[in-house]
């Protein structure tokens, strides 16, 4: 439902107006207008998850932390195997 103040919006804004709010999309305007934003399908960086990996794999709950990450089983063997050939590499220097 349009209210006044957002009826002549464009319909970008006016659907980010009923997720965040007047306020809040008034102020992506003024910091974004005119920009193409692309947001990543996954929150946290790719980097960030390889820390989450080294610190919370316990060697059993792989498919677990990527359901709650939204990485794929597959990626989260590719990064674990990644962190592997580090830990190898580093190991013998």
């Amino acid at each position: 439902m349009e209210t006044q103040r957002t009826r002549g919006w464009n319909k970008a804004y006016r659907d980010l107006e009923k997720i965040i709010g007047i306020e809040a999309t008034l102020k992506l305007y003024q910091e974004y207008r005119g920009m193409q934003l692309n947001f990543p399908i996954r929150l946290i960086s790719r980097a960030y998850f390889l820390e989450i990996l080294r610190t919370h794999y316990t060697g059993s709950n792989k498919q677990a932390l990527a359901r709650k990450y939204g990485y794929s089983q597959r990626s989260v063997e590719r990064m674990l195997r990644e962190i592997r050939k580090e830990n190898t590499s580093g190991s013998a220097k």
